[in-house]
Formats: C-alpha cells, structure tokens, sequence
C-alpha cells in the first residue's frame, strides 16, 4: 500500500474511533493516539496505522466491559469479592490497561457465580434455622450461618459453603448425622480422659448427650425404633463415663491433698526435731486440715481403703498435735526445774505456774501423760515454795540469832503462814511425803516461836537448842526444845483411829480423834480429802456438827478425851483398785498456836461385779444362799405417798434386770400390801453365787434392795450402783429418800423376808403365798439369746389404757410393766 492510501486508511480509522476519543475514559485508546500521531509526522504510516486500529481495539474492549459489569451489578446481592474485583477492574480500565480488564472479566464472572449460589445455601440455612425442627441444634446453626456469610463476604466461597451446608444440617439433621456426630464427640472424651484431662473429657462427654439426645427426637420423629434401642445402650455408657472422669478428678483432688498433707507433716516434724513445738503444732493441725480435705473425697467416693489410711494418718497427727502441745508443758518445766537448780526460787515458783495453767488447759488425749505433767509441775511448785519458805526460815533465824526474839518470833510467825497456804496446795496435790516435810518445817516454826516468847519472859530459865531449816531432814522435823525436868513426846498429842465398813449401801468411814495432851484442843476442823469422781459424800453423823468451808468442825476437844464422827460415802462408780480417803485434823494448841495432824489414808475398794448366770436356783437353794452367804445389806428408800406398788415393784424388776442375773420367785402378803421379787446371780470372773431381792411394802411404806455375798467387798459397788439405778429410774415415782433407821445388831442388819415363811417346796405359812412366775430372763450383758420357760413376753404398753394380763387374766394397770398375780413381763 502506497502511502496515499495508508493516509486514506489512517484517515478512515481515525474518523471512526474520532467520537470515542471525546468521551470520559479510553484512556488506552487516547495514549496510543498520541503515539499514532507522533508516528504520523515521523512518517510511519504503517506502524500508525497499525497503533490506531489497535486504539479502535481497546475502545470496543472497554466497552464491552463497562457494559458486561453494568449487566452483572444487578445479579450482586452482597457487598462482598464481587464488588471489590468490579472496582479493582474499573481501575485497571482507567489505567489503561485493557487487556488485563478483559483478563479478569472471567473471574469476575465466576465470582458472582460462587458468590449467588454459597448466598442462597445460607438463605435455605435461614429458612430450616426459623422452622425449629426436632432435634435441631439452633445455636450451632445460627454459627454456622454467620459464620458462612462472614467467609462468603471475604470471597472462601469452599468454607463458606461448607459452613452453609453445616447450618444446614443442623438445621434439619438426620439421624446418621447425629450419631456421628456424638461418636466424634464421644472420641475426643476419651482421648481427653487417657490424657488424664477429665475435665476436658467430661465437657466432651456432656456434648455428646446433647447431640445423642437430638439423635433420639430425630430418631422418634422417624419411628426408627432400632435406634431408639441403641441409644439407651450408649446413653447409658456416656454418663457412666462421665461419673467414672468425675470420679478420677476427686481421687486426684484427693491424691493432691494428701500429698500437701504428706508435706507439711514433714515440715512440722522438722520443727518438733528443732523443739519448736508450739509452730509444729499450728503446722501438725494445718496438715490435719488438709488431711481432712483429702477424706472427705475419700468419704464422698467411697473410697475405702485410701478412707481407712487417711483416718489412721489422722489420728496420727492427733497424736502428733498432742505431743507437741505435751512436748511444750514439759520444756516449760524443765525451764523452771533449771530455775531450781540455780536457786531462783520466785522465777521458779512463776515458771511452774505458768506451766500448770497451760497444761490444765490442754485437751489432749494422753490423759496420764497431761495428769503425769501436772503432778511433775505441782511437786515442781510445792518445792519452789518450800525452798522459799526456808529462805524466810534462814532470814528469821538470823534475828534469832542477834537476839532480836521479839522480830524473830514474829518472822517465824510470819512464815507460819505462809506454810500453811503450801500445806493447802500440797494436801490438795495429795503429796503425802512433801507434807510430813513441811510438817516438819512448821513444827520449828511452832517450836523457834515458843523458845523466842520464852527467851522473851524468862532469860535464865530455859535451855534450848534453836530448831534450825537445815536441821529438818527426810521431811521430819529434827528439833528439841527442853523445859528443866522435861521431856515433851509430841507425837502423842493428838491421834487419829479410823476403821472403814459397808452399811446400808454406803462405805462408812468412823473417824476417832483423841486429844492426848494435858491441855484442850480448840476450834478442831475435819478437811476431808477424796476423789469427788467415785465417792459421794451423803451425810455425816452425828449431823450436829457443821460445815464451814468444806471442813466439818468438831468444836473443841478436852484433854485425855475424844470425838467420833461417822462419814457415809456413796459409790458413784466402780475403782476394783480403790479409793483413798485422806483426812486432815486442825487444831490450835494452848499458846493459840495452828497444828495439824495426818489421818492414815483409808483405801476403800468399789467391786461392781460382772455376771454371768447361766443356771435356775429352786426355792431350797435361795433359802441356803441367803442362809449360808455371810456378807448382807441392803439400801432403802421411802416410798412417795400415793404409789402404786405394783408400778414401784416394776421399777425394781427393770432396775435388777440390769444385770446378767436369774429371777427365782415372787412373795406377797395375801392383802397385796407387801412384796418381795428374789434374783440369783453368778460373777462372771470369780463365779461367786449372789442374791438379790427387792421388797415394796404398802403398809410401811419402804422400797428396799438387799443383797447377800460371800464378801463385803462385792457389795461395795453393786447394792449402791443398785440404789443409783432405781434413784434414776424411780423419778416417775416422785422424789425418794433414802432411809437410814435400820436395826442394827452386831454391826450386821437384820432383815425380815417373806422368804422365811416358805419351806424349800414352797409351801408358806400366815399370810404369805407365792406366785406363779411367768419372768423373762436377764441377758444384759452376753448378748445371749432371751430365755423364756413356761410364758411368754410382751412389751410394756404403759399410757395406752387399761388391759389383761395375756397369762392369768388379771387386770393391770396401763403403766404395769409385770403382773403381780404371775409376775409376766407386760
């Protein structure tokens, strides 16, 4: 082509692609314009014309962009990757760069596509999300349909479909679906569980339910009935998997307790090892608590060994505590004991103290290692004193010394006083060693006195030898003090007899003081000293001696003459060791002058024996048991006015049927005004015979038990330890009070029995007949099965009205426990 007709030609294209270049945009095509011009003047027509039907090119390309975008907007229904690839191509447009545009056209294409069919998914979604359908999991539906359209809008049109489709189904599930589901859930639990992450598994385990019992509504909504089935089976396996983790975080919870315990027991011994005991007791007690929180898992799952371990790690450190809190008392005394042995006597005298208000108030179980303690710090205590108290002695025989008799005597006078508050405390301690010393020390007091009030009056007329504290030895005093012609033999000043006895159910202690002196003893005090946990004081005889501040006083005593007094103690538990009354006599001499006197102790054992009756007696054998067995006596009480005395007679039934013993007979008097109820009894241990009877008489108004025994000693418990049971049991009697006008003869009680009218076949003379004893035997004790001969037993039916007896037919009253007529147990 010549160049005239590539000027036609360039002239032809260019009137063509003319408007386009007017209009906004073909900024590709408008470049290369300005390049087809300069190719013009440079005269290269063909390369020209070739750039400008290129510019024609690019102005129908963009074109047909613009159109097909135009076209698409309409179909975009969010404002997601579409819209921002349409804006990135229309930039790419204005850039020039067309064919890039139409590159990505296709993309842009597809987009939409994606874009519409992940968006209708999650309006379908929507839809099965609003129709709430059986076993649907809403919330995870709605997650995941938000989810999804979050994807979508950022163009993951896979995950967003993925998403749509989930919300789907759990939109509208099916069975398989959440079966599967569960089981996934149910996988993860027991990986979770073998990882020993039980809380994790649990959680897991707990979705699964969730999910199995969708499966169940879906299921039952479809009549699958096979799956219905099986999901009871499974059901049933997930909880019993979930109490098995819940079971596993208690015994680690439990574990972990324990091993802090283990922990801090280590710690607290570290510290009792250094002697710091109060610390390792607060540490002992923090490890008990900790403890207490491992067993209480242990408890909760019954775990029962690892229950019995802790409980035995318990008591340990009970024990642990308590020696921490013994270990303490015990270093406080060895820290006044040292106060001893270096002479500071006062400091001492404060460390005990000290130590014995902290140990009286420990509440510790190793009750004699506490009591052996205490006695230490109390013997630690007198001492202090004592050793003072000879200080003072010292300080006032050195006035004695100087002749100051005057001072002297009233230093000693002064620390008379002042043993007599030990003489207190150490009679209290029941220190019968530690008072015959301060005996002693009190004795040269009395003596240091009596020769400085001499030395005062009468110079020239006495010899003395001064009774020095370091004279005084063994706790006796060694002194002399010798009047001209003189020999004083104080040891016979004032004696003390007493002679112990059982009467009456009291341990009766007769009590002699003899005033063997040339002169009279005054204002005399009896200061008894016993164990209020076993004895009772009840009364004292003659009662016209008072009571002043615990001592009984006996007012003056004549010289060469004496006072009885008679002290009934009442058992109030057995001691087959004994018991020990102390008793010490006060009284002032001539001079005024404070004494006192020692009785020797009176040990008193309380036997409660044990039975065990296996075999009936007759009538005969009673008759010579009562005969035969040499020790008898008996306890009485007056009977309230207006009791019946079929119900006192019941009381005494039950109160007998306490013990392990055999009933034998039942006596009346034919006016019914008078019974006796007899027992037999065998000890246990010894296999010694007993009799027991109990008497109720109308017409003297008395209750009275007697026993009979081969010794006294075997009474000393059992006839009081009767007494105390009918005493608690006769309450619904009324108030009782026991008598003591008994006859006496030869210190032996003489009893009247209706027993005595009956031979040994049972026939009686006068007024007194048998009855036929239908009794249930006693079996306290063995655990024996009930025996019952020729009767049978019914139980008390006290309040519900009147009745018959079921043997004989009598008419008992509603609160009768036994028939009177043939002595059935109602």
């Amino acid at each position: 082509m010549n160049k005239h007709e590539l000027l036609d030609e360039l002239k032809s294209e260019f009137i063509e692609i003319k408007p386009a270049l007017g209009l906004e945009g073909n900024a590709a095509a408008k470049r290369i314009i300005k390049q087809v011009l300069e190719d013009v003047k440079e005269d290269e027509l063909d390369r020209a014309l070739e750039l400008l039907r290129k510019a024609k090119k690019f102005v129908l390309l963009e074109e047909t962009i613009t159109s097909e975008i135009n076209q698409l907007k309409p179909e975009i229904r969010i404002i997601g990757k579409s819209v921002g690839l349409i804006e990135e191509i229309t930039d790419i447009v204005k850039s020039d760069d067309i064919e890039k545009a139409e590159n990505m056209m296709h993309k842009l294409r597809t987009i939409v596509k994606d874009e519409n069919r992940v968006f209708d998914k999650i309006r379908e979604a929507e839809k099965l999300i609003s129709e709430k359908l059986a076993g649907a999991d809403l919330d995870e539906a709605d997650k995941f349909r938000k989810d999804g359209y979050i994807e979508l809008k950022s163009g993951n049109f896979e995950k967003a479909e993925e998403l749509a489709d989930k919300s789907k189904l759990a939109a509208k599930p099916n069975t398989d679906h959440l079966l599967q589901k569960a089981k996934d859930i149910a996988e993860k639990a027991q990986s979770s569980f073998s990882s020993k992450n039980f809380e994790k598994s649990i959680e897991l385990w707990k979705n699964s339910q969730k999910e199995y019992s969708r499966a169940r509504d879906v299921a039952k909504q479809r009549n699958e009935d096979d799956i219905l089935q099986r999901l009871d089976k499974v059901e049933e396996i997930v909880r019993g998997n979930i109490f098995n983790a819940e079971t596993a975080i208690d015994n680690r919870e439990m574990l972990t307790f324990v091993e802090l315990g283990n922990n801090k027991v280590k710690e607290a011994n570290n510290l009792f090892k250094d002697k710091k005991f109060i610390e390792a007791k607060e540490v002992y007690k923090e490890s008990e608590k900790t403890f207490n929180q491992a067993l209480e898992y242990a408890v909760k799952r019954d775990f029962i060994e690892d229950k019995n371990k802790i409980n035995e790690k318990l008591k340990s450190i009970c024990s642990n505590i308590d020696a921490s809190l013994l270990s303490h008392g015990d270093a406080m005394l060895n820290k006044a004991e040292e106060k001893i042995n270096d002479e500071h006597f006062a400091e001492a005298e404060k460390g005990f103290l000290s130590a014995l208000e902290y140990l009286a108030s420990l509440d510790v179980k190793q009750k004699d290692d506490t009591e052996e303690l205490i006695v230490r710090g109390r013997k630690g205590l007198i001492d202090s004193e004592m050793e003072q108290g000879k200080e003072k002695m010292r300080d006032a025989e050195e006035l004695f010394k100087a002749n100051h008799f005057d001072e002297a005597k009233e230093a000693f006078r002064n620390v008379l006083g002042y043993l007599g508050e030990i003489v207190d405390k150490t009679s209290e301690f029941k220190f019968e060693q530690k008072l015959k010393e301060i005996n002693g020390l009190i004795q040269a007091c009395t003596d240091n006195i009596s020769i400085a009030a001499e030395n005062l009056t009468q110079v020239g007329v006495i010899q003395h030898e001064f009774v020095g504290v370091d004279d005084i030895e063994g706790g006796i005093a060694n002194f002399k003090n010798k009047k001209i012609g003189e020999n004083k033999n104080k040891s016979n000043q004032i004696i003390i007899l007493r002679e112990p006895e059982f009467f009456n159910g009291f341990i009766r202690l007769k009590i002699s003081i003899q005033n063997n002196m040339q002169y009279t003893a005054t204002d005399v005090f009896l200061d008894l000293d016993y164990d209020d946990n076993i004895l009772r004081l009840d009364h004292h005889e003659p009662d016209t001696y008072a009571t002043k501040k615990g001592k009984i006083q006996l007012g003056n005593i004549l010289p060469n003459s004496d006072k009885t007094i008679a002290l009934y103690f009442d058992p109030l538990i057995c001691s087959k060791k004994g018991t020990v009354v102390n008793c010490r006599i006060d009284y002032k001499d001539a001079s005024g002058i404070l004494h006192f006197v020692m009785m020797k102790p009176s040990k008193n054992p309380i036997v409660c024996p044990i039975f065990k009756t296996e075999q009936d007696i007759n009538i005969g054998r009673l008759k010579e048991l009562v005969t035969s067995l040499p020790a008898k006596s008996s306890k009485r009480f007056s009977m309230p006015s207006g009791v019946n005395v079929n119900k006192a007679l019941t009381l005494c039934h039950e109160v007998i049927q306490m013990h392990d013993v055999r009933y034998v007979r039942t006596f009346k008097t034919t006016d019914d005004k008078t019974y006796e109820i007899w027992y037999y009894g065998k000890t246990k241990v010894k296999r010694i015979d007993l009799v027991i009877k109990a008497s109720v008489s109308e017409e003297t108004e008395i209750i009275e038990f007697f026993v009979a025994a081969p010794d006294q000693e075997v009474l000393t418990g059992l006839l009081p330890e009767l007494g105390r049971n009918f005493s608690k049991k006769g309450n619904a009697l009324g108030k009782l009070a026991p008598v003591f006008n008994v006859s006496i003869k030869n210190s032996q009680i003489v009893h009247s029995n209706l027993l005595d009218a009956c031979d040994i076949d049972g026939i009686c003379s006068g007024n007194v007949v048998i009855e036929d004893s239908f009794v249930q035997r006693s079996n306290i004790g063995n655990n024996a099965d009930t025996q019952i001969k020729n009767s049978f037993v019914q139980h008390s039916n006290i309040g519900t009205g009147a009745r018959k007896c079921p043997n004989c037919d009598r008419d008992v009253e509603a609160n009768e426990k036994y028939c009177h007529e043939c002595g059935t147990k109602l």
